[in-house]
């Protein structure tokens, strides 16, 4: 018998680790256009604009 195997390049929709695997490249993205991420919680995101503070918060359900 020959085996197979297969490795993946990114979660697929399901999986266990596919909302964290999103998560991992929101925080990424969001961090690129000027975020920072909160050192007490990892999924509030915030920027200081010249109007004000944005407060960004992300939530991945089946995490």
């Amino acid at each position: 018998g020959e085996s197979l195997a297969c490795s993946l390049k990114k979660s697929l929709y399901g999986l266990k680790q596919s909302p964290r695997a999103w998560f991992d490249k929101f925080g990424k993205v969001v961090c690129s256009v000027g975020f920072s991420r909160s050192k007490v919680d990892h999924s509030i995101f915030t920027k200081k604009g010249p109007k004000g503070i944005v407060i960004l918060l992300a939530y991945v359900d089946d995490m």
